[in-house]
């Protein structure tokens, strides 16, 4: 009988891999960007700008974290729109979110 034995993952290194399903490169883009989002409810806060790509952008903030599919509106010095909500994720110090602009 075989048992699986779990070693811990050499220092600085994954225990997984990570998958990456990005189809456009990402530039570095920082600064404070202010979110509006409607569902449920219509609710404000502030986030900071991480990066941007063709048709997208990622936020990082601290208010509840945004669920997936959720339609936000967004303000940053160089631009301002809506977008939806593609993946969200909660980190120990703050949320992060994965946003597509809407055209």
């Amino acid at each position: 009988m075989m048992h699986a034995v779990e070693l811990p993952a050499p220092a600085g290194q994954l225990a997984f891999s990570i998958v990456d399903h990005r189809k456009e490169p990402r530039f570095v883009c920082q600064g404070d960007v202010r979110i509006t989002a409607f569902e449920p409810g219509s609710r404000h806060f502030g986030g900071e700008l991480l990066d941007i790509s063709n048709h997208g952008f990622r936020v990082s903030y601290n208010a509840e974290m945004l669920p997936s599919g959720a339609e936000v509106s967004f303000a940053h010095r160089f631009f301002r729109g809506r977008a939806r909500v593609m993946w969200s994720r909660h980190l120990p110090d703050h949320n992060e979110s994965g946003c597509m602009v809407l055209r």
